[in-house]
Formats: structure tokens, C-alpha cells, sequence
């Protein structure tokens, strides 16, 4: 399984959503903070895995909101040039998680 995720963020103040999850941590460095959040997908699909398989769907298919998603991808594509959109910090980086966790 492959989940989308950005980080935003400079200096010591990072945050990253993983949108097709809708899972977000925050943290002090880009390092620390994709590596949380890798960590915590991790646990939230290992917890899952272990549920009934009829309830796999409810909790794989819960993606951010529609505006954030939105939000996240126009500051991606625009931060060739510089620019930034509704505030989001002027670094911003897209990555995908992948898993050996199998989907049901």
C-alpha cells in the first residue's frame, strides 16, 4: 500500500499529514517529523490489520478533507516559483509511505 504525505515546515517547526490517511504529527526537524509520522502510519495500519476484516475499509479510506488536500498540493505545485498559498511555510516537500501491509 502507498499512502500520499507532505511536510511543511523550517528551522524547528515541522508538521506532516499523511492525506490519505488523515493522520498529522508535529515535530522539531524535517527528519524527525517524517520519521514520526512513518511511525505512527506504521502502528495505525498494524492496529488495523488486526480488526475484523469488514472493518479494514472504514478506517483505509478516511482521507483528509477536501480543501486541506487541495491546499497541500497547490502550495507543492507552486513552490517552484516561490510562491505560497494560505499560509503554509515556503518549504514544503510531497513524499509517498509505502507498506508491506496488506490491504483487505
Amino acid at each position: 500500500m502507498k499512502f500520499k504525505c507532505y511536510l511543511w515546515g523550517s528551522g524547528s517547526d515541522w508538521e506532516a499529514i499523511c492525506t490519505d490517511l488523515d493522520i498529522a504529527v508535529p515535530s522539531g526537524s524535517l527528519n524527525t517529523t517524517k520519521n514520526l509520522l512513518d511511525e505512527t502510519i506504521d502502528g495505525f495500519l498494524h492496529v488495523v490489520m488486526k480488526l475484523p476484516l469488514n472493518e479494514h475499509k472504514q478506517f483505509l479510506k478516511r482521507r483528509a478533507p477536501l480543501f486541506l488536500r487541495i491546499k497541500l498540493l497547490t502550495n507543492y505545485c507552486l513552490r517552484p516559483i516561490g510562491m505560497r498559498f494560505l499560509g503554509v511555510s515556503s518549504r514544503i516537500l510531497e513524499y509517498s509511505f509505502s507498506t508491506s501491509h496488506s490491504a483487505s
